[in-house]
């Protein structure tokens, strides 16, 4: 009788069934709310156009694009879920594209309240979802607008992560410490178990193969979980199971990195070990075949390859060189994008707590907490990957943050729980330190979600500029906008852009960033023209450059490497050519329009844009421009050129002040390389020096557009906001 009230205490008094319910129905529930809170700040008309909301990430635009048919991409798992969705239930795209990220992110809560279900420790599962699916990491990145793979991101690592613990376990020692028997296997256990494994491993690697649909980044961090699995298998695996756990995780990697070979390979090795007496009754033939179907899958995989990419990725995150060797070997250099990108950019010690756990003291109590949990149970060290990995972020970037929450709320929550369970605290103590937990975890999290606010990645009169570039230029016109804004170009314009967030490596940064900061109207012009004509000799000697893309709708050549004149020269002449196409007019013909376009949001990134675009091919050096958003309160002497900021009176070469009207420039004979331009229409002011000022992202945003001509015709004019010209 004492045994059993002992029981009863320790579990939860309730249906099985609610005790899973009630924790997915919560964690979900609470994610979802949170990310609701900013929508009443979306109602104002400026932050939609014709019916939709405009997006909050970049990448969001590049998923409609691809669903409606106007990128380069095609048949991505989340274009065809918006198309889906689209088809069924008729909303726009715009629409379906703005709530479906609040929708999904929570999901991958999910299963970690089903692994703290099947731990027999329910009440863990709620702390451990919400502090995965809302840690600030994640949560910035999934709110409304930020359509982006980032919910696939996190659910399928974490379901499959969740499955190789719940899989592992049944055939693995609880404990760290124990010796292991000297004959572990047994022929017997071999031949009756194999048909499970090889099953489940197979199921768990079709699994794979829908994240790699939605999410193809995802493998190395789930093969980071399988070799980490391996490990603790080989290890502490039961006597007589080492064999067959090993064996469907094999299975596993074969059917999912490996491909149909992979499925096929899968199905002969489970056939001759069930099916073959002389594998059957010898246990080191079964292990000797196991292990050269290792050794193919190795080579078949490509898992040397594999290991290389995830060691070069790492090099090019930790931003170790500002350039990019032109990929034929020349002696260009070319410059490298990823210091410029905001997820790239590293973070400091506190907005690595704040990101990944809240604060200071939950990252530092989730810390010890996790190492007990991999000390009692030793399969959870199969999560260290992704903890080393947010940790990284410091060099790495911050998007690898989002991971974090996964490990700290594992540790906090089930570290709890096994920690109370230990010491046989009843179930009532447990539900109400968990309470407790969960208050600590939302603190933190809710401040943030109560603070945030729409954060559009383009105003409305951009996306009105590009929607009506769309009734304005032919089909196979190409747009120059600045990269980050090229899924929008393809979006909104339905035309393809020069530059996007995928194609901004040196060869396309280096003619898109020349063309936005040179000083002179004709070499810009010339180097759209070059690039094009460049572009299309490429694709005559290698038509199949562009076979992966979707060329139906646009030029098939635009996809085309765009450097590979520069390439073909060395780094002196391509420098001295390019030169040259300021001063001597060069001919061109049969060419599609190409137009260029510039915003008032380039003056954010103008630093940026001016390093890349004032780059040398020899050297690999870049020589910026200087640019400030000036803040607090300033006043100016227009009669002596002279901005006062506080005791500080800086002289001004010129101003231009930005209204409807018009510009209304000035200018004195100061001899100062600093040009002040006002918008009165936003309340902003930049300080610039004189190569910024007059590069073209600058000149051709505020100056009379007849300037430009005979090289650029004004075809679209939201001055001062975005303009938009057609090369001539």
């Amino acid at each position: 009788m004492t045994q059993q009230s002992s029981i009863s205490e320790d579990r939860i008094a309730c249906s099985p069934w609610f005790t899973l319910l009630v924790p997915c129905i919560l964690a979900y529930g609470i994610s979802l709310a949170l990310r609701l809170f900013e929508l009443p700040a979306w109602q104002p008309d400026y932050y939609g156009i014709m019916g939709e909301k405009l997006m909050a990430t970049h990448d969001a635009y590049f998923w409609m694009a691809g669903a409606q048919g106007t990128s380069w991409a095609t048949g991505q798992g989340l274009m065809w879920a918006l198309s889906f969705l689209h088809d069924i239930t008729s909303a726009s795209l715009g629409s379906i594209a703005f709530f479906l990220p609040v929708i999904l992110a929570p999901l991958a809560a999910l299963p970690l309240c089903f692994l703290a279900w099947k731990e027999d420790m329910p009440e863990a599962g709620l702390g451990a979802g919400i502090m995965a699916t809302a840690c600030a990491g994640y949560f910035l990145r999934t709110r409304l607008g930020f359509c982006d793979t980032d919910p696939f991101a996190l659910f399928f690592p974490t379901f499959l992560a969740v499955a190789f613990i719940l899989w592992a376990t049944p055939y693995i020692r609880p404990q760290w410490f124990r010796r292991a028997s000297l004959n572990d296997d047994t022929a017997d256990t071999i031949s009756t178990t194999l048909y499970i494994p090889a099953g489940i491993g197979t199921a768990l690697g079709l699994t794979y193969w829908l994240a790699m649909w939605f999410y193809p980044s995802s493998q190395d961090i789930i093969l980071a979980f399988f070799l980490t699995t391996l490990f603790v298998v080989l290890i502490l695996a039961k006597d007589g199971m080492r064999f067959p756990i090993v064996f469907g995780l094999v299975c596993f990697y074969a059917v999912g990195y490996a491909g149909w070979a992979g499925v096929g390979l899968t199905v002969l090795l489970t056939a001759a070990l069930c099916f073959v007496p002389a594998l059957i009754n010898d246990k080191k033939r079964t292990w000797l075949l196991l292990a050269l179907a290792v050794i193919i899958l190795f080579f078949i995989s490509g898992l040397h390859i594999r290991f290389w990419t995830i060691f070069s990725k790492l090099i090019l995150l930790g931003k170790t060189s500002a350039s990019d060797p032109a990929g034929n070997g020349t002696s260009i250099l070319f410059p490298a994008v990823q210091q410029s990108i905001r997820e790239a950019q590293n973070i400091d010690l506190a907005n690595l707590y704040a990101r990944i756990s809240g604060n200071a003291p939950l990252f530092w109590l989730g810390l010890p907490a996790y190492l007990y949990l991999v000390w009692k149970k030793p399969l959870y060290l199969l999560f260290l990957p992704i903890l080393v990995l947010s940790v990284a972020s410091v060099k790495l970037g911050n998007r690898f943050t989002m991971y974090g929450g996964i490990v700290w709320g594992i540790g906090l929550s089930f570290g709890l729980s096994t920690l109370l369970k230990a010491y046989k605290s009843p179930a009532t103590l447990r539900i109400l330190a968990q309470i407790l937990l969960c208050l600590a975890i939302l603190w933190p999290i809710w401040n943030m979600a109560v603070s945030t606010r729409p954060a559009p990645i383009l105003p409305k009169v951009y996306a009105q500029t590009f929607k009506e570039l769309e009734k304005q230029t032919p089909q196979n016109a190409r747009l120059w906008q600045w990269w980050d804004y090229g899924y929008a170009a393809q979006y909104y314009a339905k035309r393809m852009s020069f530059g996007d967030g995928a194609m901004h490596g040196g060869p396309w940064l280096y003619p898109m960033a020349l063309v936005h900061c040179t000083d002179s109207p004709m070499q810009a012009a010339q180097v759209i023209k070059y690039t094009t004509q460049s572009q299309q000799e490429e694709f005559k000697n290698n038509s199949t450059a562009t076979s992966s893309c979707n060329t139906d709708w646009t030029e098939p050549w635009y996809s085309v490497h765009p450097t590979a004149g520069l390439e073909a020269m060395s780094s002196i002449d391509a420098e001295k050519y390019i030169g040259n196409l300021r001063t001597e007019q060069q001919s061109w013909t049969n060419l599609p329009p190409q137009y260029f376009i510039v915003s008032w949001e380039n003056l954010r990134l103008a630093y940026w844009i001016s390093y890349f675009g004032n780059w040398d091919l020899v050297t690999g050096k870049a020589s910026p421009g200087k640019i400030q958003r000036m803040s607090g309160t300033m006043q100016f002497d227009i009669q002596h050129g002279r901005l006062k900021i506080g005791s500080k009176s800086i002289p001004l070469a010129s101003m231009d002040v930005l209204t409807d009207a018009g510009d209304k420039h000035l200018s004195w004979p100061n001899g100062k390389n600093l040009h002040a331009v006002m918008n009165q229409l936003s309340k902003e002011v930049y300080l610039m020096d004189t190569k910024i000022y007059r590069s073209m992202m600058i000149q051709m945003l505020i100056a009379p557009p007849k300037q430009f001509e005979p090289y650029f015709k004004l075809q679209i004019d939201h001055f001062p906001w975005a303009r938009a010209y057609m090369v001539k």
